[in-house]
């Protein structure tokens, strides 16, 4: 794929940086019998299990070992991007015994955002170091952290860099916890970007927590879109740039639509925007990169960003 991009950028004469994503400790539902998900209504009985074996209507497994160690009766726990709900009813350090309390139908690998519980203090897993190893290798440009949680997660990685002699590779700070936003001073100290994921802040700390976002970073005039509905608030970033993680287009995966061109108004108010989601896969993600490239460009030229193309209109 490096190989790919390179020679992409060669053909198109553009500059193409390579970021990888290190995902830190995946929380994750396992594999469901037949792969099919599975329906929760509240009030049903949910059992999340340590490990990874098949799940089954009342018992899911997580190969995250902390989550069960974490928790506590009372806590929440979100599934498949704070759509669905559980209460914590008790845990014995490997399962966890909890009630839904807003149902939906939950499919396999689906993420589990646990506000106010207290993970494993390191981000960086032996996955990461040996996929961080491989990606360096390989010349990745930029190297980005997940649930970054304090300033020691960048000096692990840091370290990691300089070990391969690539000491000037910029490290980008995901922030999608609420407890990075106690130690943002620090953090800002140690890595050259951050991004933030409105969407991760949000569930666990809600709305508030998102627009307490960029006051945070600092006292200049650049301008991010941290809360729900574009909302602007003042970030003081110092040395470090800083991303949006976006999720603006999520019906294009399920309904192919495109939306206007103020709902990329933001493009011009980061130093980058990274859209994710709709760009990986399903249907019209081209419509999705092609719409995104025509608004940042359109910022960046002072106009005024083009809508999305009709779906019904392109060649699929």
């Amino acid at each position: 794929s490096v190989k790919r991009i390179r020679s992409a950028a060669d053909r198109a004469g553009r500059d193409v940086a390579i970021l990888q994503d290190l995902p830190g400790p995946k929380i994750r539902t396992g594999l469901l019998e037949d792969g099919k998900p599975i329906p929760l209504t509240p009030g049903d009985p949910l059992i999340i299990a340590t490990g990874s074996s098949v799940g089954r209507p009342g018992h899911v497994w997580t190969p995250f070992a902390g989550l069960a160690q974490g928790v506590k009766p009372g806590d929440r726990l979100l599934l498949s991007d704070g759509l669905i709900e559980l209460r914590v009813d008790d845990s014995n350090g490997t399962d966890i015994k909890t009630t839904v309390v807003e149902g939906g139908s939950l499919g396999q690998h689906k993420g589990i955002n646990a506000p106010g519980v207290t993970l494993p203090p390191s981000a960086v897993t032996p996955k990461d170091v040996d996929d961080l190893k491989f990606g360096l290798s390989l010349g990745v440009d930029m190297v980005a952290l997940s649930f970054v949680q304090t300033a020691a997660d960048l000096r692990k990685v840091r370290m990691l860099t300089s070990a391969a002699n690539c000491d000037d590779t910029p490290i980008v700070a995901k922030l999608e916890r609420p407890e990075a936003l106690k130690h943002l001073d620090e953090i800002l100290g140690v890595c050259d970007a951050v991004m933030v994921a409105p969407g991760g802040l949000g569930l666990e700390g809600g709305g508030e927590v998102e627009r307490d976002v960029a006051p945070g970073l600092g006292a200049d005039h650049d301008q991010v879109a941290v809360a729900d509905g574009g909302q602007q608030a003042p970030v003081a970033h110092g040395h470090a740039a800083h991303l949006l993680g976006r999720r603006d287009l999520p019906q294009l995966v399920v309904h192919l639509r495109g939306l206007e061109g103020s709902e990329l108004a933001d493009v011009d108010a980061q130093h980058g925007a990274v859209a994710h989601h709709e760009a990986a896969h399903g249907p019209g993600h081209d419509v999705a990169v092609d719409g995104r490239d025509r608004a940042a460009q359109g910022r960046a030229q002072g106009g005024e960003a083009d809508g999305v193309a009709d779906p019904g209109t392109r060649d699929q």
